[in-house]
């Protein structure tokens, strides 16, 4: 089906929606491709004409032009045949109001999760919202098309609209560590994506250079399990070891599961303690669980087991019920030793 991109110019902002200057940093400018809205133009246009056309598709979506280093705003219709000089301003026209005053005052998601308008944040701002509330960056398109030849608007015979994997794709090659880091997950898991373990160990790679902790674990993990590479215990631990002390949850359990265990490092029960401690304080059910673990069957501690009933039954309110087993096996315990 043929299609019609309307596109112009788009900015973001950090930490302040009501700051003067916009974001000109190519690196932090990637993280906005594939910015998309749920809602359609293509739903709610109200005008007669545009309505006879049959249009579909018509979400907003932000992307960064390499070869600008800048944003843009892109619109992307499906029409059963190409337009007339007329519709193709009409349509313009209506969507350019939908990115100043409609859909574009609301939110936008991808692959780093959701990021607000100006107009959004701003109001509310204005009803009082904090702003940890509002996020840390937002996107902007209506002070941008005053002038009409920054847009832009290119048919098409076949219908090229993109989907939110291919601007994945294409983040990652930017060299945008989060994408990269999403892609691994996705390769890895096989969701959306072939699985290819072997892609989805470089990516990690690739994003953890550039300082990704998450990316960083899951390197670790990598390492650890032979994952697309060749199983290294002291390179896996290393990973988990640099990421825990940035303050990551789930490499924290890893370093202490390889301080119990010995593995990648030598033994250490007490240590490795303290690091599910850490995550606990964090709320992380994963370091909580073991934790249990360790007061069930004394790692590191002294057994104790209503310590360990405590601390399953914290994560089953938590809804990680993996643990349901532990707890079942404590309580009888507990009961054979007359202590419940």
């Amino acid at each position: 089906m043929p299609t019609v991109t309307i596109s112009g110019p788009a900015q973001a902002f950090a930490r302040n929606p009501r700051a003067s200057k916009p974001i000109s940093d190519p690196k932090t400018l990637m993280r906005f491709h594939g910015l998309v809205s749920e809602q359609s133009c293509a739903d709610i246009f109200e005008d007669r004409v545009l309505a006879k056309l049959g249009l579909s598709g018509g979400q907003l979506r932000i992307v960064f032009d390499e070869k600008t280093s800048s944003l843009r705003i892109i619109t992307t219709f499906r029409v059963a045949k190409r337009l007339t000089e007329e519709q193709t301003e009409r349509l313009v026209e209506a969507t350019k109001e939908q990115w100043s005053d409609g859909i574009g005052s609301g939110s936008f998601d991808n692959f780093h999760g959701t990021v607000l308008s100006t107009a959004l944040a701003i109001a509310l701002l204005n009803s009082g919202e904090s702003k940890d509330n509002i996020g840390e960056y937002f996107v902007d398109v209506f002070p941008l098309f005053d002038d009409d030849e920054e847009t832009t608007v290119e048919f098409s015979n076949a219908d090229i609209e993109k989907t939110d994997l291919d601007y994945l794709l294409e983040a990652a090659e930017f060299g945008e560590s989060q994408a990269q880091f999403v892609l691994g997950r996705q390769l890895e898991e096989g969701d959306s994506f072939e699985k290819n373990d072997r892609l989805a160990f470089v990516n990690y790679q690739k994003a953890a250079d550039q300082g990704h902790l998450s990316a960083l674990t899951f390197l670790g993990l990598c390492y650890q399990g032979g994952t697309g590479t060749a199983q290294d215990l002291n390179r896996a631990y290393q990973c988990f070891a640099n990421a825990a002390k940035e303050g990551v949850p789930l490499a924290m359990h890893c370093v202490g599961d390889c301080l119990i265990e010995g593995r990648g490092v030598e033994a250490n029960s007490a240590e490795g303690v303290k690091w599910f401690r850490r995550g606990v304080k964090l709320g992380d059910m994963g370091c909580t669980a073991q934790l249990g673990d360790c007061y069930e069957f004394g790692k590191g501690v002294s057994k104790d087991l209503h310590k360990a009933l405590e601390l399953y039954e914290l994560c089953m309110e938590g809804g990680f019920d993996v643990v349901a087993p532990a707890i079942k096996r404590v309580k009888k315990q507990l009961k054979n030793s007359g202590d419940d």
